[in-house]
């Protein structure tokens, strides 16, 4: 185990994020910032993950500083159609969990829009 993730964390890069996979709401998650925390950090966010999902597995990704969190809802049924529900600001946030979602988003760019909806 130790070695795939290492081998993950280089894929990826520094600094990284490491996210419990069962869970959500901030639970089992940690920022790596250097090689020599990994171990550590790892061992920190398996053990939230199981007392908090009864799942200790973890996936790396890398981690976006200074980003914003922006999501669109999609509704589809089941004959293949889709309708996207807009987007929404998550920005604000307090230890990985939402406090404010605003739509739509005043930083919203209609020329991503324009790209995503053709590719429904």
């Amino acid at each position: 185990m130790v070695d795939e993730l290492v081998r993950a964390a280089t894929r990826v890069g520094y600094p990284l994020l490491l996210k419990a996979s069962a869970g959500g709401g901030g639970k089992g998650m940690r920022v790596v910032r250097e090689p020599r925390n990994l171990q550590r950090e790892y061992a920190a966010a398996s053990r939230e993950a199981a007392t908090s999902f009864g799942d200790g597995t973890v996936y790396v990704e890398r981690l976006l500083e200074k980003s914003r969190h922006v999501e669109v809802q999609v509704l589809c049924d089941s004959h293949g159609n889709a309708v996207h529900l807009f987007e929404r600001e998550c920005s604000i946030q307090r230890r990985h969990q939402k406090v404010v979602e605003e739509a739509p988003s005043p930083v919203w760019m209609k020329s991503l829009e324009l790209e995503w909806v053709k590719r429904l």
